[in-house]
């Protein structure tokens, strides 16, 4: 593990990606994705780049050359990988995932492309823990509804830590008007997103709405 960790509240940090295809899971925030390579013919399909739009997010994203990543909960790395090579060797992305599963798909899947600067982690889903002052850029891509309400806040501050001085932090979150996803009553309005990333000491820099059925929103620190 790396040098000068920090320790986040008690939050719920799933599989980001999943729910897009699956429609969610009514009964709470929480879902387990075992069939790993099932998840992985739908997930990295290319009918996601239809709605996704991943060159126009990493366009938007400006990653630079040397650039630190993380991915937070990144599923089976679709973003991640791009990612990698966005930033070159000089660089590094790590995908953390609460699935050991997805987890374990990301390192084979970064070794056989051949991205030594592409790496995955496990984090606790209850405890998740994150490197100080590691980052300039820290990405969720359909996460941040499955953090629990009263956690929110309290994450955002932690992970403010594991940024640089100048770090930003986007989060891809669906609309509520999105025809798939999660159901509306756990989705978050995107001012309410925005509202949590205030409270916890964050200023917008970007609200984008070239996705047709997500909100892309960047955050740097005051």
């Amino acid at each position: 593990m790396m040098k000068n960790m920090i320790l986040a509240v008690p939050v719920l940090i799933i599989v980001s990606t999943i729910l897009a295809f699956a429609g969610g899971n009514p009964s709470g925030r929480s879902h387990s994705f075992s069939d790993v390579e099932s998840y992985a013919k739908r997930m990295d399909g290319p009918r996601r780049a239809s709605w996704q739009k991943p060159d126009e997010v990493l366009k938007i994203l400006a990653l630079k050359k040397g650039d630190h990543v993380a991915d937070v909960g990144a599923g089976t790395g679709y973003f991640a990988r791009r990612f990698a090579r966005a930033v070159g060797p000089e660089g590094s992305v790590t995908g953390y995932d609460t699935e050991k599963n997805m987890v374990e798909y990301m390192r084979k899947d970064a070794k056989k492309l051949g991205l030594d600067n592409y790496h995955a982690e496990t984090v606790s889903g209850k405890n998740p823990v994150y490197p100080e002052n590691r980052f300039d850029v820290i990405f969720m891509c359909n996460t941040y509804h499955h953090i629990e309400d009263a956690d929110r806040v309290a994450l955002l501050r932690a992970l403010g830590k594991a940024l640089k001085g100048k770090g930003r932090i986007v989060i891809l979150d669906h609309k509520m008007t999105a025809p798939y996803g999660p159901p509306k009553h756990l989705r978050i309005k995107k001012e309410r997103a925005i509202g949590e990333f205030t409270k916890a000491g964050f200023v917008l820099l970007k609200d984008e709405d070239f996705l047709p059925e997500q909100y892309y929103l960047e955050f740097r620190k005051k």
